[in-house]
């Protein structure tokens, strides 16, 4: 009997497609969860494509055979790249706060989460980066302050976030004590 071997690169493939495979049934069964609000459903079913986002950002970033494929059209695969990879954040911190904040509406200054990815965005164009430079850069160690200002954009603005959900969260019982007794939340 033969056994089949997969390279690292067909393992990458397999796990990305599984991965927005998941997330797509994540964002079904999103819309039928009980949540406070509306926005909150619609918050974690953003949040479940945007992971999925960034599934297929790292898929297109990294798979050599994709990246040169994708050679043409470099700038819109960093623009994606760049708002997958910093989506995460935002949405998981406004996810949490339609949790913890009764009646909680978006508003205009939320649009400033958005910075992070006009940050990454112009990192990227104003260094001239592509597909390659930004994981040749990385590959071979070759000091680019260009790429690795980006890496660290990508990677911190997400662990950020996460510090600030968290934050949030640690003030949530507070929170859903003094408001439970309002049934502002149903379930």
């Amino acid at each position: 009997m033969q056994s089949i071997h997969f390279s690292m690169i067909d393992i990458v493939l397999i796990v990305a497609t599984l991965q927005c495979a998941l997330v797509f049934g994540l964002v079904v069964i999103a819309r039928a969860l009980p949540t406070p609000s509306p926005i909150c459903r619609h918050l974690l079913g953003l949040l479940f494509i945007a992971i999925g986002m960034d599934a297929a950002a790292i898929l297109l970033v990294w798979q050599a055979d994709v990246r040169a494929a994708l050679a043409p059209v470099a700038g819109l695969v960093i623009a994606f790249a760049s708002f997958a990879f910093t989506a995460k954040g935002p949405l998981l911190l406004l996810f949490v706060q339609t949790l913890t904040t009764p009646q909680f509406q978006l508003r205009p200054v939320h649009i400033l989460h958005l910075s992070a990815f006009a940050m990454a965005l112009a990192v990227a164009f104003t260094n001239g980066l592509d597909i390659e430079r930004i994981t040749y850069s990385v590959e071979s160690d070759l000091p680019n302050p260009g790429t690795n200002t980006w890496w660290t954009l990508m990677r911190l603005v997400p662990c950020i976030y996460a510090l600030a959900a968290i934050y949030t969260l640690r003030k949530a019982p507070a929170v859903y004590s003094t408001h439970s007794t309002n049934d502002q939340y149903p379930y």
